[in-house]
C-alpha cells in the first residue's frame, strides 16, 4: 500500500527550487565544483547525495526521486522498529509505521527533491536512535552501537543543521521510558558533540551569513511572536489535507493568533512534563513535537512561516502515540469497531497521499492548486506562469505573469519573465511573417 501510494511520484520531475539547487548547480554534475562546495560546509552530505544521484542516473528526475523514496522507506522502517521497542506487539508498531508513512503533509518532504535534507536528516536521526537502543543491550557489540549512534547523529547534522536537536530527542526518549531511563553518559556525550558541531558551523561563512540574516531581519522576540502565530496552522496541516499547498499565506500577528499559539505551546509543555509517569507515550509525542519544531518555530527569523516539510520529523512522535492508542483500544470490548475504524482512517490517509503525490506530477496543476489556496502570492502566480509557458500556453502564462506583477510590483522576476515571453512570441510571429 505504501509503495503504491508514493510510487506514483516517480513519474514527476524537477520542481521549483530544484532547477537552481540541483539541475543548474555545478556541484551536482562536476566533481571539481562539488569538492569546492564542500569547503563551504553548508549541508555537505546533502550535496553528496545529489552528486551521487547524477553519477548513477544523469540528470534524470526519476533516479533522484527514487533516492527520496528509499530514504522515506528507511524512515518508515525505523519508526516500525522504534515502535516495536516501546509498544506491546508488532501490530501496534505496524500501525505507528503506517500512520507515519501515510501522512499527506509529508508529501513535500518525500517528492520535492530540494526538500531532501529533511528526509536525509530524519532517516539518520532515527537510525541514530535505533543504534542507541541496541547500545543499551548487554552485549559485546554495545559499545560499537553507541559509537554508530553518535556517527549517525553527526551525519544527520551534516545533512541538515536542525538535527542538532538530537540530544534533546534522546533525553525525551529516555525520560519517558517505562521504568525510568538511563544513559546519562550518552546524553552528555551527545550534548557535547552537538555543542562542538554548532561552534563548527558558526565558523563557516555561509552559516554566519544565515545567522546575520536571522538576527538582522527582525528581533528574536518579534520572530517568536510570528512563529507562535504560525504554530497552530502548521500543526493543523496534519489533519487538513485539503489545506496543503506549496505556498501558505503568512498568518498575521494579531494578539488572538499569538495567544492561541502560546496556549498550544504551553499545553504541549505541560503534557511533556507532567505526563511522563502517567501517559509516557503522550508525553513523548508532545516533547518530540516541541523539540523538532523548536529550530523553525522559535526565536529564529524565517521567510516562510508555514512550511510542510518541517513537519516530517515532528510526525514521528504522534505516530508512536497513535500506535499506543490502537494497542490500548484493541484490549477493550470495542476492539473490532476500532479495527474497522483504523483501517478506514488509514485507507483515507493513503488516498489523500495518493492525490497529493499525483498533483506533484503535473506542474501546471500543482501551481494552479497553489494559487487557488494562496491567491495573493506573487511567487505562486509567477511560477504558474512559468509552468504554463513551458507547457506552451502562452496567453495563460502572460496573464499569470501580469497577475504576479500586480501583486508585487517590486519583484523583478515576473517582469523579466513577461518581457522574455513577449519577446520570444514576437520573434516567432515575425519569423512566420517573413516571405
Amino acid at each position: 500500500m505504501v509503495g503504491a501510494v508514493w510510487g506514483v511520484s516517480l513519474g514527476g520531475g524537477f520542481r521549483f527550487d530544484d532547477w537552481s539547487n540541483i539541475v543548474y548547480d555545478p556541484p551536482t554534475a562536476q566533481a571539481g565544483a562539488f569538492l569546492d562546495r564542500l569547503g563551504w560546509g553548508l549541508r555537505p552530505l546533502l550535496r553528496a547525495t545529489y552528486f551521487m544521484d547524477h553519477a548513477l542516473w544523469g540528470m534524470n528526475a526519476t533516479g533522484f526521486l527514487l533516492t527520496n523514496l528509499l530514504l522515506h522507506a528507511f524512515a518508515v522502517l525505523s519508526v516500525f522498529h522504534l515502535a516495536a521497542r516501546r509498544l506491546d506487539g508488532q501490530g501496534a508498531a505496524l500501525v505507528a509505521a503506517l500512520v507515519f508513512a501515510l501522512q499527506s503533509a509529508n508529501t513535500e518532504a518525500v517528492v520535492y527533491l530540494s526538500g531532501r535534507s529533511v528526509l536525509l536528516s530524519t532517516a539518520l536521526l532515527l537510525g541514530a536512535l535505533l543504534a542507541h537502543e541496541r547500545g543499551r543491550e548487554k552485549s559485546s557489540s554495545a559499545q560499537a552501537w553507541r559509537g554508530l549512534s553518535l556517527l549517525a547523529f553527526v551525519l544527520a547534522a551534516l545533512a541538515r543543521e536542525t538535527a542538532l536537536v538530537y540530544p534533546f530527542l534522546l533525553w525525551a526518549w529516555e525520560a519517558t521510558r517505562p521504568g525510568g531511563g538511563k544513559g546519562r553518559r550518552v546524553l552528555l556525550v551527545s550534548g557535547l558533540l552537538a555543542g562542538l558541531l554548532a561552534v563548527l558551523f558558526l565558523t563557516l561563512p555561509r552559516y554566519r551569513e544565515l545567522a546575520v540574516y536571522s538576527t538582522g531581519s527582525r528581533s528574536p522576540l518579534a520572530s517568536l511572536a510570528m512563529n507562535l502565530a504560525a504554530l497552530p496552522e502548521s500543526l493543523s496541516l496534519w489533519f487538513r489535507p485539503w489545506a496543503l499547498s506549496l505556498v501558505h499565506s503568512t498568518p498575521d500577528q494579531a494578539a488572538l493568533r499569538v495567544t492561541l499559539g502560546l496556549t498550544l505551546l504551553l499545553l504541549l509543555v505541560l503534557l511533556a512534563v507532567r505526563g511522563r509517569r502517567r501517559w509516557p507515550l503522550a508525553a513523548l509525542a508532545a516533547a518530540w513535537v516541541l523539540i523538532t519544531l523548536a529550530p523553525t518555530h522559535g526565536l529564529i527569523a524565517r521567510r516562510d512561516l508555514v512550511t510542510e516539510r518541517q513537519l516530517y520529523l515532528a510526525w514521528v512522535g504522534p505516530s508512536l502515540l497513535a500506535g499506543g492508542i490502537w494497542m490500548y483500544i484493541r484490549r477493550t470490548s470495542a476492539a473490532s469497531m476500532a479495527a474497522v475504524s483504523g483501517v478506514a482512517i488509514l485507507v483515507g490517509a493513503g488516498w489523500a497521499c495518493l492525490q497529493r503525490a499525483n498533483l506533484w506530477r503535473d506542474e501546471v496543476g500543482l501551481w494552479s492548486d497553489t494559487v487557488r489556496k494562496a491567491p495573493n502570492s506573487a511567487l505562486a502566480w509567477n511560477n504558474l506562469g512559468a509552468a504554463r509557458r513551458d507547457a506552451g500556453d502562452i496567453p495563460a502564462a502572460a496573464a499569470a505573469f501580469r497577475r504576479a506583477i500586480a501583486l508585487d510590483p517590486s519583484d523583478r522576476t515576473p517582469r523579466f519573465n513577461l518581457l522574455a515571453l513577449e519577446f520570444t512570441s514576437y520573434r516567432a510571429l515575425d519569423s512566420r511573417s517573413q516571405p
